[in-house]
């Protein structure tokens, strides 16, 4: 995603900082070979939690179904701490049909079966809209805030612009 924005920004002549952080550090490192140089990207292993210095943007991506409840609504309010214009959070929705559509896909494009498990399993650990206004209103976010929208099948993309 990242990677997307720096050419995105480049292609306008905006000046971005990009910083990536993960707490995986193979995730980190394989980021920054993929990365070409120069980059104005910067990659980081750790915890997001930590990084408490303001920043414009925070943008999350087929993260947040990998984390509880509990986590998320502490996921949204350090989002809300640090962002000073917003952020945005793409993932996936729990739905059937982009479940299934998965599955057929997978099958047929012979992806490993480690990839055929895991997206069924993570379709099923997403969240609807619904859950998403309880969990902001539990970080301190007014729901009618949130900007909820889906996005091709299988994708919801929540943001706040603050």
């Amino acid at each position: 995603m990242l990677r997307r924005i720096a050419r995105w920004a480049d292609r306008r002549g905006i000046a971005v900082e990009l910083t990536g952080i993960d707490l995986n550090p193979y995730a980190a490192r394989a980021a920054e070979q993929f990365t070409s140089s120069p980059s104005t990207i910067q990659w980081i292993t750790g915890d997001a939690f930590t990084y408490t210095l303001p920043v414009d943007v925070v943008v999350s991506s087929l993260f947040t179904h990998h984390l509880g409840e509990a986590e998320i609504v502490r996921f949204l309010a350090w989002m809300e701490a640090v962002a000073r214009c917003g952020w945005f959070i793409s993932d996936l929705v729990r739905e059937q049909t982009p479940l299934r559509l998965f599955r057929i896909l997978a099958k047929a494009a012979g992806w490993h079966p480690f990839v055929r498990h895991d997206g069924p399993v993570s379709f099923r650990r997403a969240f609807r809209e619904d859950d998403w206004q309880r969990m902001a209103s539990a970080a301190g976010i007014p729901p009618a805030a949130l900007s909820l929208q889906r996005w091709t099948p299988g994708r919801l993309c929540v943001g706040r612009l603050q």
